[in-house]
């Protein structure tokens, strides 16, 4: 594995970790299991916003050079995620049937997140180096 890759993977599973256990942290209601707190990312508006924005800023920051690389960007950063996002499960002690659903749906979420900030940000660069060769035409 590539030290690109590798620090991917890491910024997403510390993402996740860091973004989950911020959700936790705040004082609940009511007491209730894990799975339906509402510090558990998935259950509720804030908390899917919140991871979101992460990845899509992760994927962002790690914008590619080409175009063909926003998956190769994207992939580690939500696999990364998505281990976090299974540790957590488990060390939770989550039970249920859905499990593989909910995985599958926070980890697509997280992926889709990230490609789009690495496209955006891939063509925000385009955009501007484009610019500044115009602009260097022009004063030519």
């Amino acid at each position: 594995m590539k030290v690109r890759t590798a620090l991917r993977v890491a910024a997403g599973a510390a993402a996740y970790g860091l973004v989950q256990a911020l959700l936790f942290a705040r004082p609940p209601d009511i007491v209730l299991p894990p799975e339906e707190s509402p510090g558990w990312f998935l259950n509720s508006g804030t908390g899917v916003l919140a991871v979101v924005a992460a990845f899509f800023a992760l994927g962002a920051m790690f914008a590619p050079r080409k175009a063909d690389d926003v998956v190769a960007v994207a992939a580690p950063i939500a696999a990364g995620g998505a281990m976090a996002m299974l540790g957590v499960w488990f060390y939770l002690g989550f039970e249920s049937n859905v499990f593989p659903i909910v995985w599958v749906m926070g980890a697509g979420m997280m992926g889709l997140a990230a490609a789009t900030g690495a496209w955006l940000s891939y063509e925000a660069r385009a955009f501007l180096a484009r610019r500044r060769r115009a602009a260097g035409d022009r004063q030519s």
